[in-house]
């Protein structure tokens, strides 16, 4: 529904009136006013309350399937011919439940394309990692990356915080990847790397700082594990005051 707009050379006034539709097509036209002084008129579809025609932009966008797994975002169209459209979407449990069109657009000459995009962004929702959920928060982890295998995707980035006692506690989607065509794993890795934390050695505790050390290395044995590499650094009396991990190692199924 919307407005109509007289476009004559005469010089006629004060004509105003509304339309509905039905199934996309005009179905009553109210005329309010019917004017004085026209000559015969081109009749124009506006938009209610506005002086933007109606012709070759995108008048809605009807819901066919709500889906699933979806976060609130930006809706974009592809193709058509035309420009400018732009409108959001909320969601309901991951399902969309609502559209809203904020630009209809203009120069449209065919049915375009409508893109689900996350919010700012022209990255398409469809195949790619919305939001990761925590299932169990674990324990003696510390803060890091979010890593993705599996799926057949690529692109996926994110971090993820700790509290006091290395149990996880948030995560950030930083980059929500494209081409996954089922869940791939996602894994808890070292800030920057796809070194994954499972069973590898995440920190070092100083028990005791004890004295008369030089500074060194740190060997780990035992556990089952491999490839632990790590040195340590000493106060004027050798005692311990700081361990730097190079090399986290792998295998460790136990301390």
């Amino acid at each position: 529904p919307g407005d109509l707009a007289l476009q004559t050379a005469g010089s006629g006034t004060g004509f105003a009136a509304t339309f509905d539709v039905l199934s996309g097509t005009v179905a009553v036209v109210s005329v309010a006013s019917v004017g004085t002084g026209f000559t015969i008129p081109t009749i124009t579809a506006l938009y209610s309350g506005t002086s933007l025609p109606q012709d070759n932009t995108i008048t809605d966008v009807k819901i066919t399937s709500s889906g699933t797994n979806y976060v609130a975002g930006d809706i974009k169209a592809v193709g058509g011919g035309g420009s400018s459209f732009a409108g959001t979407f909320t969601v309901s449990g991951g399902s969309i439940n609502a559209v809203a069109i904020s630009n209809h657009g203009s120069g449209y000459t065919s049915d375009p394309s409508i893109a689900l995009c996350y919010t700012g962004t022209s990255t398409v929702m469809t195949n790619s990692i919305a939001a990761v959920a925590i299932t169990s928060a674990g324990s003696n982890y510390v803060a890091g990356s979010l890593c993705a295998s599996g799926g057949s995707g690529s692109g996926f980035d994110g971090t993820f915080t700790v509290d006091g006692s290395g149990s996880i506690t948030g995560v950030t989607v930083t980059g929500q990847g494209a081409g996954f065509t089922s869940d791939p794993n996602i894994e808890a890795c070292y800030t920057g790397t796809t070194v994954a934390m499972s069973n590898s050695l995440p920190s070092i505790t100083i028990a005791t700082a004890g004295s008369g050390h030089v500074e060194g290395l740190l060997l780990a044995s035992g556990g089952a594990g491999s490839g632990f590499f790590a040195s340590f650094s000493v106060d004027g009396a050798g005692a311990i005051t700081s361990v730097s991990i190079t090399d986290h190692g792998a295998g460790y199924s136990s301390s």
